[in-house]
């Protein structure tokens, strides 16, 4: 596993052996590295905010935990793009 910041053009990148995962702004995009089509949208039509960071979850690989800029955090299952849980309150008491 790979992570990667553009600073410049605000992008994160994460890779993993068959899947690149692609953050701009609202939108987080997984991709396929043989194909280099998108396997999928996360994030979409949720309204958090702008993604400032994004990690798997090192005891499930499936899920996708996102940061927000509104220091949201919600956790995705990025194999079929559900989102699992948006735990918000663990995120906001650390103001």
């Amino acid at each position: 596993m790979t992570k990667s910041n553009a600073s410049s053009a605000k992008t994160s990148i994460l890779t993993l052996p068959r899947y690149l995962f692609l953050a701009t702004d609202q939108i987080l995009k997984v991709v396929g590295v043989r194909t280099g089509q998108i396997v999928r949208y996360l994030g979409v039509g949720y309204g958090k905010g702008r993604i400032v960071d994004f990690v798997l979850d090192p005891a499930n690989e499936f899920r996708l935990l996102v940061v927000y800029n509104t220091r949201m955090l919600s956790i995705f299952d990025w194999t079929d793009g559900l989102l699992i849980m948006v735990p918000s309150t663990w995120f906001k008491m650390l103001k």
